[in-house]
């Protein structure tokens, strides 16, 4: 087995240069006393000063620390001015500090390090530049995550929107077949009972194929406008529908709901509907296409990820059809996708029988209630 690869977060990796850069920077300005001595020595005698005159406590007590002052001074400088304005005030920094050494080493005879001091502000110019570079790239990073977010917060709400609007057009359907399509199918069953003398039989062939249609069309009806949720409630509205399904196809159903209210109330109105809609689409797939005989179901809270679990023995989905993933899957990813959920397909030992896990995260972002 291959080892486990981690990424680590933009944001980690930022601050464990910043963090390496500070005290870097700081270690090598106290440090480069020693290397420019030599330097140092050549410039005093350029104006007539023997180095070995000099007094040298800072090096002997280890007072070479002090250079990591102008580190500090150019760091705070290039990191907090714009390039223009640092340029200005480290030169007059610079030139500040190169009068104070050469007052110490010619008036008191105490030696620093010209060269010393004027080292260890570059390398505290240099890790300002890099803290602030740091710091310009984390906020354009975050501003694009930012951006990014918002984007598809909006997108998300479009297709919710979108969505509310395909439900109230299915309401509106469903309320034309309610009110034109069944009750004039209810009066040509009415009328064809009055024009026979002696009654239609409840055999006749007419008669239960009209029967049937009806109870099509209220089937229609049903999917296109689930009153359950509204009037029962999403855990018995889901029971319900698969119930039909038994009825539908035969099956024998056995389901169990391991949540609390609470857990579904958490969830806005156009979240349990759309929820709602992928159990209906599992339910018919498994009547059109699975010939189950059994099916268990559950609705289940495992850690704060709410998940419903639709099981069959059926004839299952090929290998290569579950990696294609058909138009109907995709739809369903897509609408899944819309309250922050997944859904997965694992079929059984031989391929025998399909096993749907439909999971939503405990918050949607207000996403959902914004669209109700």
């Amino acid at each position: 087995m291959g080892k486990a690869t981690t990424h680590m977060n933009p944001a980690d990796v930022e601050n464990q240069i910043k963090y390496a850069i500070i005290p870097l920077a700081l270690l090598s300005s106290s440090l480069v006393l020693y290397p420019l001595i030599g330097l140092d020595g050549f410039v005093l005698s350029q104006f007539g000063v023997p180095l070995e005159t000099m007094n040298f406590p800072w090096w002997l007590e280890y007072g070479h620390l002090i250079l990591v002052v102008p580190c500090i001074m150019g760091m705070f400088v290039s990191q907090r001015l714009s390039p223009q304005a640092r340029v200005i005030v480290l030169l007059q920094l610079l030139i500040v500090l190169l009068g104070l050494e050469a007052f110490l080493s010619l008036k008191r005879h105490i030696f620093i390090g010209t060269a010393s001091t004027a080292v260890s502000l570059f390398i505290g110019v240099i890790s300002g530049v890099s803290l602030q570079n740091i710091g310009v790239l984390s906020r354009s990073r975050e501003k694009g995550e930012a951006e990014l977010v918002l984007r598809n917060r909006t997108a998300t709400e479009s297709q919710l929107q979108l969505v509310r609007q395909d439900e109230v057009e299915r309401r509106m359907l469903a309320g034309d077949l309610h009110d034109q399509v069944l009750n004039d199918l209810r009066l040509v069953r009415q009328e064809l009972k009055n024009q026979s003398k002696g009654g239609v039989a409840p055999d006749d062939p007419l008669d239960e194929q009209l029967s049937k249609v009806m109870t099509g069309i209220r089937r229609v009806m049903d999917n296109l406008c689930p009153l359950e949720i509204e009037h029962i409630g999403f855990q018995d509205a889901v029971e319900a529908c698969l119930e039909r399904g038994a009825e539908l196809s035969g099956y024998s159903l056995r389901f169990r709901s391991k949540v609390d209210k609470q857990a579904i109330e958490r969830l806005s109105k156009i979240e349990q509907l759309l929820l709602f809609r992928l159990v209906q689409e599992t339910v018919n797939n498994i009547c059109k296409h699975s010939a189950a005989k059994n099916v268990v179901a559950e609705i289940a809270q495992e850690e704060d990820i709410l998940v419903v679990r639709i099981s069959d023995d059926g004839k299952g989905i090929a290998p290569d059809k579950l990696q294609a993933e058909s138009r109907g899957m995709r739809y369903m990813r897509q609408r899944a996708g819309l309250i922050g959920g997944t859904v997965g397909w694992k079929t059984g030992a031989e391929n025998q029988g399909v096993t749907v896990e439909i999971k939503v995260p405990p918050h949607i972002e207000e996403i959902g209630q914004n669209a109700t």
